[in-house]
């Protein structure tokens, strides 16, 4: 009886190490219908009670059964489950629900009303700003800018959303206090929200230019510039008759490259964004752009026209050459 027990033991162990080893490591991406990243989405395992929250990147790793089904879900967007079958690398996509028009509140007056009004004209409407093939969808795109602890930096401008004013490719000023803008940097897309909760995120080929309001009255406006970049928006540090000094915000997402072995480590247990900065100066009679590096030589070479003026700003300005020094050089210039 005993040694009859002693095989059943065993073959219960046999089958809990054959089950533990039918698992497989699924890595995947969760975006939504333009391409962006989603940290806020949730992966579950159906039928277990293990459920996963995405990095920042939109990025999940996780061991499962081959045959597993997952449920992907994010605030603002439809549920959707999917199918391992033995895939390792998954790519999902979700698709925003229908949410509140944006122009329901009946914002403004004039010309705001006929932004609000063009936004729902999905359809091939010259005036609309908004990404979407049905109706103008909100979706919940990360309420808190703030980054959490495990992160550092951001992928967004601000840490919270503030006001602006948006220039269209038809010199269409839209301007309204309700109206609340952020900007994404790794993707290149301004956003904006009604509530400071859900956003929409808006067409950049339907927008020239755009100026965020900061703290203390600063503004901080920003141009497409094919030239400098194609896909993301450039900042201008200074706008004159005779110089533009552009900055190009180039951010990077470092997933956390952490490793132990117990006794030494190595790497970041961290994700960061990383943003680095490239200045260009465009004469605007010539239209030439060329690239800078912030150093006393090469704001000289760059601005050697006005050879005399340049001696005198960089004499009598000794303090460190950052952006606030190369915007108050290029008005300097300007004047």
């Amino acid at each position: 009886m005993k040694k009859q027990a002693f095989f059943i033991q065993i073959f219960f162990l046999l089958l809990s190490s054959l089950t533990f080893a039918q698992t497989i490591t699924v890595s995947g991406t969760i975006k939504n219908e333009a391409g962006n990243a989603l940290p806020a989405a949730m992966v579950e395992v159906k039928s277990t009670p293990t459920v996963l929250r995405v990095d920042s990147a939109g990025e999940f790793s996780m061991g499962v059964n081959p045959k597993a089904k997952l449920l992907v879900s994010c605030p603002g967007y439809e549920d959707k489950q999917v199918n391992v079958n033995n895939n390792t690398d998954l790519k999902v996509v979700l698709v925003a629900k229908l949410g509140t028009n944006i122009n329901n509140n009946q914002a403004g007056t004039g010309s705001n009303n006929q932004f609000a009004n063009g936004i729902t004209q999905r359809q091939g409407a010259a005036t609309s700003l908004i990404y979407g093939n049905s109706g103008a969808r909100i979706g919940s795109l990360l309420p808190v800018f703030g980054h959490t602890e495990a992160t550092r930096g951001s992928r967004y401008l601000f840490d919270e959303w503030t006001d602006g004013t948006v220039l269209s490719v038809k010199d269409s000023v839209i301007k309204n206090p309700n109206y609340h803008f952020n900007y994404d940097k790794i993707n290149g897309i301004l956003l904006l929200s009604e509530n400071k909760t859900n956003a929409i995120e808006i067409d950049k080929g339907q927008v020239k230019a755009f100026t965020l309001h900061k703290d203390g009255g600063r503004f901080e406006t920003f141009e497409l510039v094919p030239e400098i970049d194609q896909t993301h928006f450039v900042e201008v540090l200074s706008n004159g008759k005779k110089y533009k000094i552009y900055k190009q915000l180039n951010t990077k997402f470092i997933k956390n490259n952490y490793r132990t072995d117990g006794m030494t480590s190595s790497g970041n247990n961290y994700d960061e964004y990383v943003d680095e900065s490239t200045y260009y100066v465009m004469d605007v009679k010539t239209q030439q752009l060329r690239k800078i590096t912030l150093k006393k030589k090469a704001l000289k070479e760059a601005f050697a026209a006005d050879a005399v003026k340049v001696n005198t700003y960089l004499i009598t300005n000794t303090d460190d050459i950052n952006d606030s020094y190369v915007a108050n050089l290029g008005n300097y210039l300007n004047q």
